[in-house]
């Protein structure tokens, strides 16, 4: 099950993060709106680098890879 917990609400639908208030925060905004798209199936997503190294970039990042960066990350830890 998917759910994001922020300010005391859960938000786990696709509908749920259609319904962002304009006070929160940017960060908050992104991280709805990336919800929402990977809720809705979306296969490409375009992030930026952290820039720790030089100018940040934007990437495109394919649902595939991430699933499999996260099953990467589970089975270290």
């Amino acid at each position: 099950m998917f759910q994001l917990h922020y300010r005391n609400q859960i938000f786990q639908s696709k509908e749920d993060f259609k319904e962002v208030e304009s006070a929160h925060p940017t960060f908050a905004k992104a991280a709805f709106s990336f919800c929402e798209a990977w809720l809705s199936g979306e296969n490409n997503f375009i992030q930026k680098t952290s820039g720790s190294t030089g100018t940040p970039k934007s990437i495109q990042i394919i649902r595939h890879q991430m699933l499999e960066s996260a099953k990467a990350t589970g089975a270290f830890f």
